[in-house]
């Protein structure tokens, strides 16, 4: 997740001083997907139950 961040940052870094070419935008677009689905994926890890200490998992 912290690549999917410093890209995304790297990126709209540049949007700030010039418009993004297409190529750019379309990096940023699936740079954003990639981050969003690592996201849900660690919520949905860190919602499942875990065993106690001393029982079985």
């Amino acid at each position: 997740m912290n690549r999917h961040l410093a890209e995304i940052i790297a990126l709209v870094d540049e949007s700030t001083t010039r418009p993004l070419t297409e190529d750019e935008a379309q990096r940023l677009r699936n740079v954003l997907h990639g981050y969003d689905q690592a996201r849900r994926q660690l919520g949905a890890i860190l919602a499942r139950p875990r065993a106690r200490k001393g029982e079985a998992a």
